[in-house]
C-alpha cells in the first residue's frame, strides 16, 4: 500500500451510507466479493481505496 493511501473500515463506509447495522452487511458483501487470507480472520478490516469504491458503487443509493 502507498504510504498516502489512506484506509477505511466498513463500519465508517456503513455510517456514511446510513446503514445501521455497523457495517455487518459491508463486511458480509466483502467477504463474497473481495475475500481476505484466512490469517486476516478476525482481525480489524481496513480497506483499500479501490475495495472501499467498490462498496461505495454496491450500496450508495
Amino acid at each position: 500500500m502507498p504510504a498516502n493511501e489512506s484506509r477505511t473500515t466498513p463500519n465508517e463506509l456503513a455510517r456514511e451510507l446510513g446503514h445501521t447495522d455497523g457495517g455487518r452487511t459491508i463486511r458480509t458483501w466483502l467477504r463474497l466479493h473481495h475475500p481476505r487470507p484466512d490469517t486476516d480472520k478476525y482481525q480489524r478490516w481496513a480497506l483499500t481505496s479501490a475495495e472501499a469504491n467498490d462498496v461505495l458503487e454496491k450500496f450508495q443509493r
